[in-house]
């Protein structure tokens, strides 16, 4: 998949040529799935992180120097933190995370190049001596590694370091975590150096939207995890593992500070508008202080929506409740003793939808429908909810939301009367501003089984209601509005609304056309 869609594109730009003869592991960028330069270990991409990969390749060179070594164990592990230096790689060496921009994420070995699946010798990975065990000199098979094991699956590498003998080689990569680590073990004595460079494996990373600023990716420098050795198991040093740079335009955001806002609940922050680092006002995290109402006996945060409200203190975890005369708690005879903190149920229930039809058949001045919507706390609200506390509008917003009439309060339930029948086609959305919580219902008659559209599916849902196949809610369900419950009648009263009989107009095929925005 990878490699056939960047073949063309790496030789237009020609392969990375080794000019050193020291004993290197290098990483080296071969492409990308966008636009694309590479000049060395680096690879720039001009269009930035815009959910495409790049493919580095490891490269393994120069362990013979002249003095006829083979090569019998190549291992190395990708150092991807965001945390751990990698003293070889330079300063600033911050893997996946560069600090600027999303991180990186690993996404796999390549085309081609590791088979998913086909574990090598019986389900077995080997790996050198420095992991407890030496299959050069003849010994078990390593048995540390394995499917499903600790240290995670094992995949095999058909390519490998290419050799003429690499039949000889056991080569494959382990992935316990993102930092992959590739391994070569060869049975033969050890690998030749024949004087080029020597593919090892495959890295592929994706570059997610978001990503800025410039990635090093290079290996974890721990004799443990990244080594040569020749075919006798003694260590060949490495002079230099040089990592693979990924440069993507800069963050605009990086280094701009915005003034404070201003605005109680408001932020002022920097976000990438075309490109350009802009102040932006948006919500203050929930919870968020602002400004003190000047009670004592009042907490001051944000709400969701981004209003500064002001619930009272609670001191029930001490036995009392707290007085807003002085800021102290006392007995609960003496203060107030519940507030809400949360919006249990509704009734009409949240994102449910009115069916009935819009006004008696053959009079269409007599509106019907939800005029009301009961909202219930996990305890009496206090102080008690009012007009104040309520806003109500409408999605999509083709018709003008209903007023606010009255609002009732009866013990944890809060009743908002509306100053008339919810619009059809619409969801009527009612915010309680105090905690920030919306609500919404919807009025579409003939819409039986809730799919936003009127059509003649909805006298098969209506059929199997009555039925008990599928029930379905009386307000769904009684749409000649008789009362409960549903009868056959609401059968002829749905065929009537659909076709437009009896001053209705013709329901059929009319919509919400959005979905439930609670």
């Amino acid at each position: 998949m990878f490699r056939k869609t960047t073949i063309a594109l790496v030789l237009a730009v020609g392969v990375y040529t080794q000019v050193s003869n020291a004993q290197t592991i290098e990483l080296v960028p071969v492409g990308s799935t966008g636009p694309f330069t590479i000049t060395g270990h680096e690879i720039d991409i001009p269009t930035g992180g815009a959910s495409i990969e790049v493919e580095l390749e490891i490269q393994v060179n120069n362990w013979d120097q002249g003095a006829g070594t083979l090569l019998g164990v190549a291992q190395c592990k990708i150092d991807g933190t965001a945390t751990a230096l990698c003293p070889t790689c330079g300063a600033g060496a911050l893997g996946y995370d560069n600090g600027e921009g999303t991180p990186l994420v690993p996404k796999g070995f390549g085309a081609g190049q590791f088979e998913l699946g086909a574990y090598i010798a019986a389900n077995v990975c080997f790996f050198n001596e420095r992991h407890g065990c030496n299959p050069l000199n003849g010994q078990a098979p390593c048995d540390n590694v394995i499917p499903g094991g600790p240290d995670g699956p094992c995949v095999e590498n058909p390519r490998g370091v290419m050799t003429p003998d690499a039949t000889a080689q056991i080569t494959g990569i382990t992935f316990p975590d993102e930092n992959y680590e590739y391994l070569l073990v060869s049975q033969s004595g050890g690998t030749p150096d024949i004087g080029t460079n020597n593919y090892f494996g495959t890295l592929i990373l994706e570059i997610p939207a978001g990503a800025a600023g410039t990635y090093t990716i290079g290996f974890e420098d721990n004799p443990l995890s990244t080594l040569l050795s020749d075919g006798d198991v003694a260590d060949i040093p490495i002079q230099g593992l040089i990592p693979a740079t990924i440069k993507l335009p800069g963050n605009p955001c990086s280094g701009v500070t915005c003034p404070p806002s201003g605005i109680d609940c408001m932020d002022n922050e920097c976000q990438d508008i075309g490109g350009v680092g802009t102040c932006v006002l948006v919500n203050s995290p929930v919870g968020a202080p602002c400004t003190d109402d000047g009670d004592l006996c009042t907490n001051d945060r944000c709400n969701p929506v981004g209003v500064c409200f002001h619930p009272l203190v609670n001191c029930l975890g001490l036995g009392d409740e707290c007085c807003a005369d002085d800021g102290m708690c006392k007995p609960p005879a003496q203060c107030i003793t519940s507030d809400c903190t949360m919006v249990l149920s509704t009734n009409p229930p949240n994102c449910e939808v009115d069916a009935g039809q819009p006004h008696p058949i053959g009079d269409n001045k007599t509106l019907q429908g939800w005029m009301s919507m009961d909202f219930d706390f996990d305890e009496a609200c206090s102080p008690a909810n009012t007009i104040a506390d309520f806003s109500v509008r409408t999605v999509p917003g083709n018709s003008l939301p209903p007023a606010i009439a009255s609002v009732v309060n009866t013990s944890a339930t809060t009743t908002v009367n509306f100053a008339g029948v919810i619009p059809t086609n619409e969801w009527t959305c009612v915010t309680h501003t105090p905690l920030g919580v919306e609500k919404c219902i919807g009025f579409l008659p003939a819409d039986v089984n809730a799919s936003l559209g009127s059509n003649a599916q909805d006298i098969t849902a209506l059929i199997n209601s009555l039925n008990g196949v599928v029930p379905r809610p009386i307000f769904a369900t009684d749409v000649n509005r008789s009362g409960p419950p549903a009868n056959p009648q609401d059968i002829t009263g749905l065929i009537n609304l659909l076709n437009g009989a009896g001053a209705f107009i013709p329901w059929n095929g009319e919509v919400i056309s959005t979905q439930c925005p609670s």
